[in-house]
């Protein structure tokens, strides 16, 4: 089982600056459209990951599946 080191959500924008700086001639809109799809497609939303992240067994339980998940 994968555990997380920081239980503390990321939001949205954070993770998008970090897409920016790997991806710098992306769109800042289509990397915040990119990070609320991840959260969409393994939480459910971004308020479900939000949850996952303050029960902490959420949060490692969708690690784990990612983890376990080929990459594309």
């Amino acid at each position: 089982m994968n555990k997380c080191e920081n239980y503390t959500p990321a939001t949205i924008s954070e993770l998008a600056k970090l897409m920016l700086l790997r991806e710098p001639d992306l769109p800042k809109e289509e990397a915040v459209g990119i990070v609320e799809e991840f959260f969409n497609r393994q939480f459910g939303g971004y308020e479900a990951y939000k949850a996952a992240c303050a029960s902490k067994v959420g949060l490692d339980a969708v690690l784990d599946r990612l983890h376990d998940e080929p990459i594309e």
